[in-house]
Protein backbone atom coordinates (compact mmCIF):
# COMPACT_ATOMS: atom_id res chain seq x y z
CA UNK A 1 0.00 0.00 0.00
CA UNK A 2 1.52 3.22 -1.12
CA UNK A 3 1.53 6.56 0.50
CA UNK A 4 -0.22 8.43 -2.22
CA UNK A 5 1.47 8.41 -5.40
CA UNK A 6 1.56 10.46 -8.53
CA UNK A 7 0.60 8.24 -11.14
CA UNK A 8 1.47 9.35 -14.26
CA UNK A 9 -0.26 6.82 -16.23
CA UNK A 10 -3.41 8.94 -15.01
CA UNK A 11 -1.93 12.32 -14.46
CA UNK A 12 -3.83 12.46 -11.36
CA UNK A 13 -3.05 11.59 -7.59
CA UNK A 14 -3.86 8.35 -6.85
CA UNK A 15 -4.05 6.57 -3.21
CA UNK A 16 -3.58 3.31 -3.76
Amino acid sequence: LNDGKRDISHQQWTYQ
